[in-house]
Protein backbone atom coordinates (compact mmCIF):
# COMPACT_ATOMS: atom_id res chain seq x y z
CA UNK A 1 0.00 0.00 0.00
CA UNK A 2 0.96 3.62 -0.34
CA UNK A 3 0.65 6.15 2.60
CA UNK A 4 -0.37 9.73 1.02
CA UNK A 5 0.78 12.08 3.61
CA UNK A 6 -1.15 12.20 6.34
CA UNK A 7 -1.63 14.66 8.98
CA UNK A 8 -2.04 14.86 12.70
CA UNK A 9 -2.39 18.13 14.90
CA UNK A 10 -2.27 17.77 18.76
CA UNK A 11 -4.35 21.09 19.21
CA UNK A 12 -7.52 21.14 16.61
CA UNK A 13 -10.65 22.96 16.99
CA UNK A 14 -13.26 20.90 18.27
CA UNK A 15 -16.48 20.26 20.67
CA UNK A 16 -16.94 17.59 23.68
CA UNK A 17 -18.99 14.86 23.34
CA UNK A 18 -21.52 16.54 25.29
CA UNK A 19 -21.86 19.11 23.56
CA UNK A 20 -22.11 17.44 20.22
CA UNK A 21 -24.92 15.27 21.76
CA UNK A 22 -26.70 18.37 22.64
CA UNK A 23 -26.24 20.01 19.72
CA UNK A 24 -27.31 17.32 17.41
CA UNK A 25 -30.33 16.76 19.20
CA UNK A 26 -31.64 19.96 18.99
CA UNK A 27 -30.97 20.37 15.78
CA UNK A 28 -33.25 17.10 15.13
CA UNK A 29 -36.22 18.30 16.97
CA UNK A 30 -35.93 21.87 15.18
CA UNK A 31 -36.08 19.99 11.52
CA UNK A 32 -38.68 16.67 12.77
CA UNK A 33 -41.09 18.33 10.93
CA UNK A 34 -39.02 18.78 7.48
CA UNK A 35 -38.28 15.22 6.36
CA UNK A 36 -36.50 16.42 3.19
CA UNK A 37 -34.17 18.24 4.90
CA UNK A 38 -30.60 17.68 4.66
CA UNK A 39 -30.08 17.69 8.56
CA UNK A 40 -32.81 15.32 9.26
CA UNK A 41 -31.50 11.40 7.61
CA UNK A 42 -28.30 12.35 9.31
CA UNK A 43 -29.38 12.99 12.59
CA UNK A 44 -32.00 10.61 12.45
CA UNK A 45 -29.34 7.73 11.91
CA UNK A 46 -27.19 8.94 14.58
CA UNK A 47 -30.26 9.37 17.69
CA UNK A 48 -32.87 6.50 16.14
CA UNK A 49 -33.07 3.55 17.94
CA UNK A 50 -34.58 1.48 14.54
CA UNK A 51 -33.36 -2.38 14.13
CA UNK A 52 -33.75 -2.00 10.34
CA UNK A 53 -31.44 0.64 10.36
CA UNK A 54 -28.90 -1.30 12.64
CA UNK A 55 -29.27 -4.40 11.45
CA UNK A 56 -26.42 -4.61 9.09
CA UNK A 57 -23.64 -1.87 11.34
CA UNK A 58 -20.92 -3.62 13.77
CA UNK A 59 -21.64 -3.44 16.91
CA UNK A 60 -20.36 0.43 17.98
CA UNK A 61 -22.12 1.61 14.65
CA UNK A 62 -25.21 0.80 16.37
CA UNK A 63 -25.51 2.31 20.02
CA UNK A 64 -25.85 5.48 20.25
CA UNK A 65 -22.72 7.09 18.66
CA UNK A 66 -20.92 8.99 21.35
CA UNK A 67 -22.50 7.70 24.05
CA UNK A 68 -20.25 6.53 26.79
CA UNK A 69 -17.38 8.64 26.22
CA UNK A 70 -16.23 11.65 29.15
CA UNK A 71 -18.35 14.41 28.41
CA UNK A 72 -15.23 16.77 28.18
CA UNK A 73 -13.67 14.46 25.33
CA UNK A 74 -13.05 16.26 22.32
CA UNK A 75 -15.26 15.18 19.21
CA UNK A 76 -13.83 15.39 15.82
CA UNK A 77 -16.11 14.76 12.53
CA UNK A 78 -14.32 12.84 10.05
CA UNK A 79 -16.01 11.90 6.15
CA UNK A 80 -14.29 9.36 4.27
CA UNK A 81 -15.15 8.10 0.88
CA UNK A 82 -12.79 6.24 -2.04
CA UNK A 83 -12.01 7.00 -5.04
CA UNK A 84 -11.20 5.01 -8.53
CA UNK A 85 -8.05 6.71 -10.63
CA UNK A 86 -6.80 4.84 -13.40
CA UNK A 87 -5.62 4.96 -16.79
CA UNK A 88 -9.23 5.37 -18.48
CA UNK A 89 -8.99 9.06 -17.12
CA UNK A 90 -11.05 12.30 -17.73
CA UNK A 91 -10.99 15.25 -19.01
CA UNK A 92 -11.15 18.75 -17.95
CA UNK A 93 -11.10 22.11 -19.25
CA UNK A 94 -7.90 23.91 -20.41
CA UNK A 95 -6.81 26.99 -21.30
CA UNK A 96 -6.41 28.08 -25.11
CA UNK A 97 -6.88 30.18 -28.05
CA UNK A 98 -10.07 31.64 -29.20
CA UNK A 99 -11.18 29.75 -32.05
CA UNK A 100 -9.09 26.60 -31.97
CA UNK A 101 -9.76 23.12 -30.67
CA UNK A 102 -6.70 21.52 -28.26
CA UNK A 103 -5.60 18.15 -27.91
CA UNK A 104 -6.05 15.92 -24.84
CA UNK A 105 -4.75 13.12 -24.04
CA UNK A 106 -6.55 10.09 -23.57
CA UNK A 107 -6.01 6.37 -22.47
CA UNK A 108 -8.30 3.34 -23.30
CA UNK A 109 -6.28 1.01 -21.12
CA UNK A 110 -8.13 -0.33 -17.85
CA UNK A 111 -5.34 -0.68 -15.07
CA UNK A 112 -6.65 1.63 -11.80
CA UNK A 113 -5.87 2.05 -7.97
CA UNK A 114 -8.09 2.77 -5.25
CA UNK A 115 -7.46 6.65 -3.47
CA UNK A 116 -9.18 6.00 0.53
CA UNK A 117 -9.58 9.32 1.41
CA UNK A 118 -11.17 10.87 4.78
CA UNK A 119 -10.96 14.44 5.70
CA UNK A 120 -11.32 16.48 9.11
CA UNK A 121 -12.83 19.82 7.57
CA UNK A 122 -12.45 21.56 11.10
CA UNK A 123 -9.33 21.01 11.50
CA UNK A 124 -8.22 21.45 7.64
CA UNK A 125 -6.23 17.56 7.94
CA UNK A 126 -6.67 14.39 5.68
CA UNK A 127 -5.41 10.75 6.05
CA UNK A 128 -5.52 8.26 3.03
CA UNK A 129 -4.34 5.18 1.68
CA UNK A 130 -3.48 4.37 -2.14
CA UNK A 131 -4.69 0.76 -2.49
CA UNK A 132 -5.14 -2.12 -4.90
CA UNK A 133 -8.44 -2.91 -4.25
CA UNK A 134 -11.89 -1.90 -2.04
CA UNK A 135 -12.22 -4.52 -0.19
CA UNK A 136 -12.92 -4.74 3.91
CA UNK A 137 -9.12 -5.53 4.22
CA UNK A 138 -8.19 -2.61 2.42
CA UNK A 139 -10.81 -0.49 4.38
CA UNK A 140 -9.48 -1.99 7.54
CA UNK A 141 -5.87 -0.28 6.18
CA UNK A 142 -7.44 3.23 5.99
CA UNK A 143 -9.63 3.26 9.24
CA UNK A 144 -6.17 2.39 10.92
CA UNK A 145 -4.89 5.46 9.28
CA UNK A 146 -7.59 7.51 10.15
CA UNK A 147 -7.45 6.44 13.77
CA UNK A 148 -3.51 7.02 13.79
CA UNK A 149 -4.34 11.13 12.31
CA UNK A 150 -7.30 11.67 14.86
CA UNK A 151 -5.74 14.22 17.38
CA UNK A 152 -4.16 13.41 21.04
CA UNK A 153 -7.11 12.42 23.44
CA UNK A 154 -9.85 12.97 21.13
CA UNK A 155 -12.53 10.76 19.19
CA UNK A 156 -13.21 10.75 15.85
CA UNK A 157 -17.01 10.42 14.43
CA UNK A 158 -15.97 9.28 11.18
CA UNK A 159 -19.28 9.62 8.64
CA UNK A 160 -19.29 7.71 5.69
CA UNK A 161 -21.12 5.71 3.30
CA UNK A 162 -22.80 2.19 3.12
CA UNK A 163 -20.55 0.00 0.98
CA UNK A 164 -20.39 -3.54 1.74
CA UNK A 165 -16.87 -3.01 2.76
CA UNK A 166 -17.89 -0.37 5.09
CA UNK A 167 -20.45 -2.17 7.05
CA UNK A 168 -19.35 -5.71 7.45
CA UNK A 169 -18.85 -6.67 10.67
CA UNK A 170 -15.31 -8.35 9.58
CA UNK A 171 -13.93 -4.81 10.26
CA UNK A 172 -12.33 -4.13 13.38
CA UNK A 173 -13.39 -0.42 14.64
CA UNK A 174 -10.34 1.34 16.66
CA UNK A 175 -10.97 2.94 19.72
CA UNK A 176 -11.20 6.38 18.78
CA UNK A 177 -12.93 5.90 15.90
CA UNK A 178 -16.96 6.09 15.96
CA UNK A 179 -18.82 5.31 12.71
CA UNK A 180 -21.86 7.34 11.40
CA UNK A 181 -23.40 5.50 8.51
CA UNK A 182 -25.35 7.85 5.57
CA UNK A 183 -28.51 7.08 4.56
CA UNK A 184 -28.32 5.04 1.19
CA UNK A 185 -28.27 6.95 -2.13
CA UNK A 186 -27.33 9.93 -0.59
CA UNK A 187 -23.59 11.20 -1.62
CA UNK A 188 -24.44 14.67 -1.61
CA UNK A 189 -24.30 14.23 2.49
CA UNK A 190 -20.24 13.85 2.14
CA UNK A 191 -18.03 16.68 1.62
CA UNK A 192 -15.61 13.97 0.15
CA UNK A 193 -17.05 14.32 -3.03
CA UNK A 194 -16.00 17.15 -3.69
CA UNK A 195 -12.52 16.59 -2.73
CA UNK A 196 -12.94 13.95 -5.50
CA UNK A 197 -14.04 16.52 -7.77
CA UNK A 198 -11.07 18.99 -7.14
CA UNK A 199 -8.11 16.33 -7.52
CA UNK A 200 -8.94 15.32 -11.02
CA UNK A 201 -10.02 19.20 -12.05
CA UNK A 202 -6.53 20.48 -10.74
CA UNK A 203 -4.03 17.58 -10.58
CA UNK A 204 -5.43 14.25 -12.14
CA UNK A 205 -7.07 14.97 -15.52
CA UNK A 206 -5.87 15.04 -18.91
CA UNK A 207 -2.79 12.43 -18.64
CA UNK A 208 -1.97 9.25 -19.61
CA UNK A 209 -0.29 6.65 -17.07
CA UNK A 210 1.67 4.25 -18.21
CA UNK A 211 1.03 1.82 -15.25
CA UNK A 212 -0.23 1.39 -11.83
CA UNK A 213 3.42 2.54 -10.63
CA UNK A 214 2.38 5.56 -12.30
CA UNK A 215 -1.28 5.75 -10.94
CA UNK A 216 0.05 5.15 -7.63
CA UNK A 217 2.72 7.86 -7.98
CA UNK A 218 0.18 10.75 -9.37
CA UNK A 219 -2.74 10.06 -6.93
CA UNK A 220 -0.38 10.42 -3.51
CA UNK A 221 0.93 13.34 -4.94
CA UNK A 222 -2.20 14.98 -5.63
CA UNK A 223 -3.35 14.03 -2.34
CA UNK A 224 0.07 15.28 -0.83
CA UNK A 225 -0.72 18.82 -2.39
CA UNK A 226 -3.92 18.68 -0.82
CA UNK A 227 -3.39 18.34 2.69
CA UNK A 228 -0.69 20.89 2.30
CA UNK A 229 -3.47 23.63 2.21
CA UNK A 230 -5.55 23.26 5.06
CA UNK A 231 -7.75 26.28 4.07
CA UNK A 232 -9.23 24.14 1.14
CA UNK A 233 -10.12 21.57 2.67
CA UNK A 234 -12.29 23.31 4.68
CA UNK A 235 -13.72 25.60 2.97
CA UNK A 236 -14.58 22.45 0.62
CA UNK A 237 -15.40 20.45 3.47
CA UNK A 238 -17.48 22.20 6.32
CA UNK A 239 -21.05 21.66 6.55
CA UNK A 240 -22.95 23.55 9.05
CA UNK A 241 -25.43 20.71 9.85
CA UNK A 242 -22.65 18.45 10.66
CA UNK A 243 -20.53 20.63 12.87
CA UNK A 244 -23.56 22.27 14.86
CA UNK A 245 -22.52 22.75 18.16
CA UNK A 246 -19.12 22.53 17.22
CA UNK A 247 -16.39 25.40 18.30
CA UNK A 248 -14.32 26.77 14.94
Amino acid sequence: RAGVGSTSSASSPRGSASTFIRAMSESSSRNSASPTSVRGPVIQLKTSGSSRLSKKLPARGSKAHVDGLPETAPVEIWFEDEARIGQKNGQVRQWARRGTRPRQPADQRYDNAYLFGAICPARGVGAALVLPYADADMMQLHLDEISRNVAAGAHAVLILDRAGWHTTSKLDMPDNITPIFLPSRAPELNPIENIWQYLPQNWLSNRVFEDYNAIVDAACAAWRKLIAQPKTITSIGMRDWAHVGQPL
